[in-house]
């Protein structure tokens, strides 16, 4: 979830992580997801019968700096 004071991640175990913000500044994050299905081909017309889709894998790609944003915040924050 995208929120004002940054980006919260919550895995299926209810644990969550917050990004983009003092602590954990994002560089960039993207997001790809994909939806798995079988084609199922019509056997007298042309085309496929609609099948169903079941979500695939979910992969977070998230660049940034651990702590802060250079190193004197980064030493006052690891202390």
């Amino acid at each position: 979830m995208i929120e004002d004071n940054g980006v919260v991640f919550t895995n299926l175990n209810g644990q969550s992580a917050l990004f983009n913000n003092g602590t954990w500044p994002l560089r960039s994050f993207e997001v790809n997801g994909n939806m798995r299905s079988s084609p199922v081909e019509r056997m007298e017309e042309p085309g496929e019968w609609p099948t169903r889709s079941t979500p695939g894998a979910l992969l977070l790609h998230c660049g940034g700096d651990l702590l802060e944003n250079d190193s004197d915040a980064y030493m006052i924050e690891r202390i």
